[in-house]
């Protein structure tokens, strides 16, 4: 690539694509990291590292081409990992739900060999359907967290069947009081501004397409069976 504030390398390990990332993670170089994905040696990989250096830096506008590789890769079923990454930006990557559909390690072995634990049909992010099963908060009815009190999002049953979710697993922007990043969020326009930058809402616009319901508006408009 030829954008000074990154480098980009792809290399292979076996049948695992990595992409060796120096420099900073930003809208301005996120192209490159879109490019680097989308080449025909990655993008056809079931497995694929991203491997950051040490002194990455990385900010939201690069955050989000993360989401949207993340989003992508739940799409076509591939297992992603990624090491390097300091302990700061891996508690990011915990808050807007990334490190569940990009799994962390802290050495670039450690990820390679979790890729020899399990084959694709073993990767748990391709079962995974509602918000609890993504964001992993065990706020759901049964949950590892109900006793902390269910989260709206696992009990209304207004938006059941939105966006082919249960309840409102797949409509959790639209609802308030709802319990992601372990805090409980405000009001359906404070989450609506701040939605779109979670990897879970980025996953349900891109699995459906041109039927993605963004509002209640939207929602009253539909007749769900």
């Amino acid at each position: 690539n030829m954008n000074k504030d990154i480098q980009i390398s792809i290399n292979h390990k076996a049948d695992i694509a990595v992409i060796n990332i120096i420099g900073d993670v930003t809208a301005t170089t996120k192209e490159e990291i879109y490019d680097a994905y989308q080449s025909d040696n990655v993008l056809n990989s079931q497995k694929i590292l991203l491997s950051f250096d040490e002194n990455c830096y990385i900010n939201g506008g690069g955050i989000e081409a993360l989401i949207d590789i993340a989003a992508k890769g739940y799409k076509k079923r591939q297992k992603i990992n990624a090491c390097g990454l300091s302990n700061h930006y891996q508690k990011i990557f915990c808050m807007v739900g990334l490190a569940n559909l990009i799994f962390v390690f802290p050495s670039e072995e450690a990820a390679l060999n979790d890729f020899t634990k399990a084959n694709t049909e073993d990767i748990s992010v391709i079962k995974l359907k509602n918000c609890w099963d993504v964001m992993k908060c065990g706020r759901e009815r049964n949950g590892k967290n109900e006793k902390l009190g269910i989260c709206p999002a696992a009990e209304s049953s207004d938006f059941d069947g939105v966006n082919n979710g249960e309840l409102g697993g797949r409509f959790c922007w639209n609802l308030a009081g709802t319990f992601c990043k372990g805090v409980i969020q405000g009001t359906v326009a404070k989450n609506l501004q701040n939605c779109h930058k979670c990897a879970f809402f980025n996953i349900v616009s891109d699995e459906e397409g041109e039927n993605f319901i963004l509002t209640q508006e939207d929602a009253k408009k539909k007749v769900f069976l």
